[in-house]
């Protein structure tokens, strides 16, 4: 059977992306639309391509036990710290439902490792109607934002290096997401069951309407 350009969208997506995402996740980041009648309708297309797409070979799928969800990923082999990318998804997914448009993901970003001795999770280009601002995005579920001095030492560095200029570009913000609040200030703060989504929404927008 063939694939549809959403279907299509699905599979460049984790393959450009190297995630995980759960069936429910891939449900409401491509297949929910404004006229989906309601979610349980929308698990049922989103089950039905996925199952086409894993057995044409598109998406490799996983799950531990008989009734658990599947996970649909592109790596040769099983992914390790499978909560930790599925955490990153879930924020993304959540971004996507908020209409925040994310136009650039690159997941471990290293191109500032070696001398500043940080891979943040994500780096993430987010667009507001032609306004781009830069996000790197920590993620954790066990411990709380870390690396601060490393970070302040990064955006110093912002008039003197030009690779951190060219990285973090001139709008440029940090998201943790976490259960515990970052110490570090103007890091903006999300759960990691996205309860507290609307008011990093709110701050953000009151953020890009400022500049």
């Amino acid at each position: 059977m063939a694939i549809t350009t959403r279907d299509a969208q699905v599979v460049n997506f984790i393959e450009d992306t190297q995630l995980l995402m759960t069936a429910t996740q891939i449900a409401r980041y491509f297949y929910k639309t404004s006229n989906s009648k309601s979610m349980e309708s929308v698990m049922v297309i989103a089950r039905r391509r996925l199952s086409i797409l894993a057995k044409g070979h598109y998406l490799k799928r996983m799950r531990d036990f008989v009734g658990q969800e599947y996970i649909y990923y592109q790596a040769k082999r099983p992914p390790k710290k499978v909560d930790h990318k599925l955490l990153m998804a879930e924020f993304l997914t959540t971004m996507k439902e908020n209409h925040i448009v994310v136009k650039e993901i690159k997941l471990e970003f290293k191109d500032l490792q070696e001398k500043y001795k940080l891979r943040p999770d994500l780096r993430i280009v987010m667009d507001f109607n032609g306004l781009e601002v830069v996000a790197f995005v920590e993620v954790d579920r066990t411990k709380t934002f870390s690396n601060s001095d490393k970070y302040i030492h990064l955006i110093k560095s912002h008039k003197t290096d030009e690779n951190v200029r060219k990285a973090l570009t001139s709008n440029f913000i940090l998201i943790s997401v976490c259960d515990k609040k970052p110490t570090m200030d103007n890091v903006f703060w999300i759960k990691t069951d996205m309860s507290n989504f609307s008011k990093f929404k709110f701050e953000l927008m009151e953020i890009i309407n400022a500049l």
